[in-house]
């Protein structure tokens, strides 16, 4: 071990309890980040019927709509992040973008979901740059993978309250009643958030680069390279991943026959209890591979090939049992990118601009990935008459992103050997 990563280590290991406590505030954070991002995917059906629109139309709801007001915002926020109070900051941001969810609810056109929905966006920009900053702070790196693991439970337990119940409250109470039922929570608990997650870094931080030069240290930092991999193979497993996401729930109504509650419920059960075990069991094998010495980011090359196999088994299989089978491993091995991906981000970034590195990664991440993935699924449906084609094909892009994170593995081994 180094002495950096001695210091490191006595740093986060100050109090364990408070440690752990954070990792659960900050993942019902994101779990209502989830909910208030997730749920449109259980109203699709609904809200293409009742404003009559297209899939194409319904690719730019689910993902551009989303992601390029969150391109535009999460940069900046997350420099600010940098130099106040994140809990403060974080309980803010949360309150507005779980009001926008609600507001979403009241849309009396296309136009004004989309407003509200790219509102949602703008709003929630800054949430993940801020928490992953929070559990560094935390934890250190050699023991980092297992809190990402398990703050990434908040997605399994978002999906499940969005897609699960979501899909109740449309059945029962239509789907306008889904958007309140993601939204209101979200402002109860950004009111209390600030009286019990604290910054560790006490005060706020002052930081006299400009905005220009925090971007230009992240450019010339060491492991700029690794860090450019990385960032793109995320960006194209995230258009896999929330492209699916979000037409998942539409594919097993169209192509198996369910009503939206069923299909609700199996989305639900898939990406959440399914996915949930894929959190933490990523997670925790990565925290071993990194202790053992092994390659951190083989784990994602190793990943991308079985992502690919389920996904088109699950997309063409004709058995309903079969497909939903597969839906469900499928979603357990999609999480195995986040844990070691983040967590070398935050090992590659310099401690100062970590939530500025981690915003312009977040800004790739939404822009390229969350707002390409839906999209082309809904504009290679519209084109194919098939959403079973759109879905199964947009796996392709795995083998893009196992080459990026094959040579991010070699420059991140790198920049650890030359650290000490």
């Amino acid at each position: 071990m180094s002495e950096a990563e001695a210091i490191e280590g006595d740093r986060c290991a100050a109090n364990p309890i408070r440690s752990w406590l954070s990792v659960i505030l900050l993942t019902l954070v994101y779990m209502f980040h989830y909910i208030d991002r997730s749920v449109l995917g259980i109203v699709i059906e609904p809200v293409k019927v009742e404003f009559q629109l297209t899939d194409t139309q319904l690719g730019l709801l689910t993902g551009v709509a989303y992601s390029i007001p969150f391109a535009l915002f999460v940069i900046p926020v997350g420099m600010l992040a940098d130099r106040v109070n994140r809990s403060r900051l974080l309980a803010a941001i949360l309150f507005i973008w779980s009001a926008m969810t609600a507001a979403c609810g009241l849309a009396a056109s296309f136009i004004s979901l989309l407003v509200a929905r790219a509102s949602v966006g703008a709003s929630e920009s800054a949430a993940s740059p801020i928490c992953m900053a929070l559990v560094a702070e935390y934890f250190p790196s050699r023991k980092r993978s297992t809190p990402i693991g398990i703050f990434f439970l908040s997605g399994s337990f978002g999906t499940i309250l969005a897609f699960g119940i979501g899909g109740w409250v449309v059945e029962e109470y239509g789907w306008r009643n889904a958007f309140l039922f993601a939204g209101i929570p979200g402002m109860a608990y950004a009111l209390v958030l600030p009286l019990i997650l604290k910054d560790p870094r006490g005060r706020p931080v002052r930081v006299q680069a400009s905005n220009r030069n925090a971007l230009g240290e992240l450019i010339s930092m060491p492991g700029r390279g690794a860090y450019a991999h990385l960032v793109m193979g995320n960006c194209l497993s995230t258009a896999v991943v929330s492209g699916i996401f979000s037409w998942a729930t539409s594919f097993f109504i169209r192509e198996h026959a369910f009503n939206v509650k069923e299909a609700g419920t199996i989305v639900a059960l898939g990406i959440g209890i399914a996915g949930g075990i894929g959190a933490v069991a990523s997670g925790s094998i990565a925290d071993r591979m990194d202790h053992s010495r092994i390659p951190l980011l083989q784990m994602p090359v190793a990943t991308c090939p079985l992502f690919i196999l389920l996904l088109v088994g699950f997309a063409f299989s004709g058995s309903t049992v079969l497909s939903i089978v597969l839906f469900a491993l499928w979603c357990a091995i999609s999480h195995f990118f986040w844990p070691p991906a983040f967590n070398a981000l935050m090992v590659i970034a310099p401690e100062h601009r970590r939530s500025t590195a981690l915003s312009v990664a977040q800004l790739a991440f939404n822009l390229v990935g969350y707002g390409s993935g839906s999209l082309f699924i809904g504009v290679v449906s519209d084109a194919s008459g098939s959403l079973r084609l759109a879905i199964g094909s947009i796996g392709m892009l795995s083998l893009w992103a196992m080459g990026h994170y094959f040579v991010a593995s070699r420059g991140f081994e790198a920049l650890k050997a030359n650290r000490g």
